[in-house]
């Protein structure tokens, strides 16, 4: 037992090997891959998504657009939903599309408390 004592004493006590950094590296998103650039043309940037959000908004959201967002709900991260749901008035949305934004926020509020 003293054996085992001491070499684990040692273990936390001695020198430690530091991995090397990881260097990331830059990579081209898809939409912009010419070879994936068909997939991706329907599908907003979220600055596109932003931009609509933001614009008139006194007015509510066209039902089609409505719709858009929530599709894209789940891949989009959990500030990037946040932000949508309090810029615009509940009123604004599909009443349809709000429940699954509100969904996808809790699912993802959820994961964040378990992270």
């Amino acid at each position: 037992e003293i054996d085992r004592g001491l070499r684990w004493l040692a273990i936390l006590t001695g020198p430690m090997v530091i991995p090397p950094a990881v260097s990331g590296e830059e990579v081209t998103p898809l939409a912009q891959v010419a070879s994936h650039a068909e997939r991706f043309k329907d599908i907003p940037t979220a600055a596109q998504l932003y931009k609509t959000i933001m614009e008139k908004p006194q007015l509510p959201l066209e039902s089609n657009f409505s719709n858009l967002v929530a599709r894209v709900a789940p891949y989009l991260s959990f500030d990037q939903i946040k932000f949508i749901l309090e810029a615009r008035s509940s009123t604004d949305w599909q009443q349809a599309d709000l429940r699954r934004l509100r969904y996808v926020y809790t699912i993802k509020k959820k994961v964040l408390e378990i992270a």
